[in-house]
């Protein structure tokens, strides 16, 4: 299935209309689909309506006449290309997109840390100084694992992690400045605009096209994440990935957020939580933590591939709850233990596929 759709201008007009112009890269549309792609009048294109203005688009799959659709502009300009994020049909609103977008989204993805290093490797290889600077700021911008050390600098991270771009523009709230998924749209509608340009041919071997591929795989990973969070009957499963750079070289946490609610006594109601990070550190190695918060006491458990990582924590696991108790927290039940991570804990998701929201 082709997640994207190319406007390809006005039923009955030579050119588009400058309405489209104002639309911005990451902006969230509505759309219906007034006209599907059957042959009407000698006229086969499939026809939607944005904001009261009918436009025929491109799309290698079927779209129902008088469907609802949320539409991702992923580049701009007389010829936007837009992404297809979540189709209502009927009287159910809010119906999950299909299992195939799913299933696009992680074929085309690249893992963060694999795709940042991608664009540092590729940067080199652009002829224009201005498309250099724009992706040398975008992975300048990428934090020190130090942020990650203190908890301002985790909600900074997530703030920046894209996870929440569409829902703010679809309320009208601007970007994070610091939105790594904003950026990401920045320069993937500069590459669309780069192509067009004498110094790119558009092929595969092109530094632009390369760049362009690797720009959109990154995108893709972040939509996965998103679309694997979802509400749960008593709470929320977040899953969000923090990109950090150390050098010159790229790495990513990542991070499994499930809360639950509780009904407590009259009105009183508390959340536990539990929260799962996968992250891979300089001279330790790959390391999973489970961390729990169960009525008031929160527990820990950490699993090393390096033993000598795993005997490092467990020495300083008595600190970690005493810097709990200091906080706050009543600590449970910590440990560490040295075991390889199977396979599929760092190359599957972790939900099944078939949990998918896009109004996370």
């Amino acid at each position: 299935m082709d997640a994207r759709l190319q406007l390809t201008g006005t039923p009955g007009a030579a050119t588009s209309p400058p309405a489209i112009t104002a639309w911005r890269v990451g902006q969230v549309l509505d759309a219906t689909v007034v006209r599907d792609g059957t042959a009407q009048q000698g006229d086969a294109r499939t026809v939607i309506r944005i904001g009261g203005r009918d436009y025929a688009v491109q799309a290698d799959h079927p779209l129902p006449a008088g469907e609802n659709l949320k539409l991702r502009v992923l580049a701009s300009g007389p010829r936007p290309v837009l992404q297809l994020l979540q189709a209502v049909t009927g009287d159910a609103p809010g119906t999950p997109p299909s299992i195939d977008l799913h299933i696009s989204l992680l074929n085309q993805r690249t893992r963060l840390p694999a795709g940042l290093s991608e664009l540092a490797r590729r940067v080199a290889e652009q002829p224009d100084p201005a498309l250099r600077n724009e992706v040398r700021t975008l992975l300048d911008r990428l934090p020190g694992p130090e942020t990650l050390t203190s908890a301002d600098g985790v909600r900074r991270s997530v703030a920046a992690a894209g996870h929440h771009l569409e829902a703010g523009l679809a309320a009208g709230v601007a970007p994070h400045p610091a939105d790594h998924k904003a950026a990401l749209f920045r320069l993937l509608d500069t590459l669309t605009r780069a192509e067009s340009m004498p110094l790119s041919t558009g092929n595969a071997g092109d530094p632009v096209d390369g760049l362009k591929q690797a720009v959109t795989g990154l995108v893709n990973q972040i939509a996965l994440n998103q679309l694997q969070s979802h509400a749960t009957p008593n709470g929320q499963h977040w899953v969000i990935e923090l990109p950090f750079r150390y050098g010159d070289h790229f790495d990513a946490v990542h991070v499994e957020l499930d809360t639950e609610r509780n009904a407590g006594e009259a009105t009183h109601e508390t959340v536990d939580w539990s929260v799962r990070l996968r992250l891979d550190l300089p001279g330790l190695g790959p390391l999973v933590v489970h961390l729990q918060s169960r009525e008031a006491a929160v527990s820990g458990h950490f699993r090393a591939e390096q033993a000598a990582t795993a005997h490092r924590i467990n020495a300083h696991l008595p600190e970690l709850a005493a810097a709990w108790q200091r906080a706050g927290l009543s600590p449970g039940a910590l440990s560490c233990e040295h075991q390889p991570p199977a396979p599929t804990d760092a190359e599957e998701p972790s939900r099944p596929a078939e949990r998918v929201d896009t109004r996370a």
